[in-house]
């Protein structure tokens, strides 16, 4: 039985940008990089001393580059006080804002607004509803002799 075996390869043009970054990185460096340090390099079976040797000086000068480097390192500012009480207060969770909550659920319903209302505005409530209840009055006794007068002329 014979085995089928599928690959999913980047595009060309990704696989020529690796291959060309990696050719300018080793020839802005010049040197392997070695991330163990000094004390992680051991020679190689089948690694002459000379090469042993170049391998070391590769690991001390990319040390020294770490350390002139570091003062370069990015770094995140610390928090002030008002930063960390904003924290501590975001980490206690839903069960600190739970009294407001409450005191929220009682000022709702269809007569919540009752209780913010001044005596003083249910009085102008009461005046103006009358005023249009009267107009309306008014409005309908002219509308009556309005049609009245209609038919009287209608009658001559």
């Amino acid at each position: 039985m014979a085995v089928t075996e599928t690959r999913t390869l980047p595009a060309q043009f990704v696989e020529d940008i690796g291959t060309d970054l990696a050719k300018q990185l080793v020839a802005q460096s010049a040197v392997p990089v070695v991330s163990t340090g000094i004390a992680g390099i051991s020679q190689q079976p089948g690694e002459s001393a000379e090469q042993f040797a170049a391998r070391q000086k590769a690991a001390e000068q990319f040390q020294i580059r770490q350390q002139s480097l570091s003062g370069l390192a990015p770094q995140v500012a610390g928090q002030d006080p008002l930063q960390q009480q904003a924290q501590q207060l975001a980490t206690q969770g839903i069960g600190s804002y739970q009294p407001f909550l409450q005191a929220a659920q009682a000022a709702t319903g269809p007569q919540a607004y009752q209780a913010y209302m001044s005596p003083y505005q249910q009085q102008v409530i009461d005046t103006t509803l009358s005023e249009f209840d009267r107009q309306k009055a008014i409005q309908e006794k002219q509308i009556a002799v309005s049609s009245n007068c209609c038919r009287c002329f209608w009658w001559w």
